[in-house]
């Protein structure tokens, strides 16, 4: 049985997401030409992510933890991109339920120096299980739908839990910027 791989557009949305969370500078290469990824890069560059030409097809990406992304003031417009409306909207939840709203780095430096507690390891341990419990059930619900022939509930479910993975996944990241290991 075939396997069907990810188109480029979303590779490109998700790509240019995940390198605007991550410190530092990230170039994409390959970058689909179309209207969804178009959206998400401005939606990104609102939010005040330095985004940079680098070639017909690149971009690099110099990101920083999201919770010092601040909208510009502008109305935050997808279009009807799904992709980059779920990521971001489970990325800006996520960092809004962790209880960060400013960087805690002081001058934008590398982080302070911690030693993590028990509290914060347990905290950080159960981020993760919480990670890999979604992963597997959105194997399965994937697996069902593939071989049931996708009942509309089933892909409701699917949808939900993977919004709930994305936010799973990124309050685990802010666990590990909180409690480096």
């Amino acid at each position: 049985m075939p396997v069907k791989k990810p188109s480029p557009q979303a590779i490109s949305q998700r790509a240019t997401v995940l390198a605007a969370m991550c410190e530092g500078e990230s170039t994409i290469h390959a970058l689909a030409d179309c209207r969804d990824v178009r959206r998400n890069l401005d939606v990104v560059a609102a939010l005040g992510v330095p985004l940079r030409a680098t070639g017909p097809a690149s971009i690099t990406v110099t990101g920083r933890h999201p919770s010092s992304w601040r909208a510009s003031g502008l109305t935050l417009d997808a279009g009807n991109s799904a992709t980059t409306s779920r990521l971001l909207v489970a990325v800006l939840v996520a960092v809004r339920l962790s209880g960060r709203v400013e960087d805690d780095r002081a001058g934008g430096g590398t982080a302070p120096a911690h030693r993590a507690t028990p509290g914060e390891l347990a905290r950080l341990g159960r981020s993760w299980t919480s990670v890999l419990h979604l992963s597997l059930l959105q194997g399965v619900l994937g697996y069902v739908q593939y071989f049931t022939g996708v009942p509309i509930l089933l892909v409701l479910t699917h949808m939900l839990f993977a919004a709930l993975l994305a936010v799973a996944l990124t309050l685990g990241t802010l666990n590990l910027y909180r409690n480096p290991v």
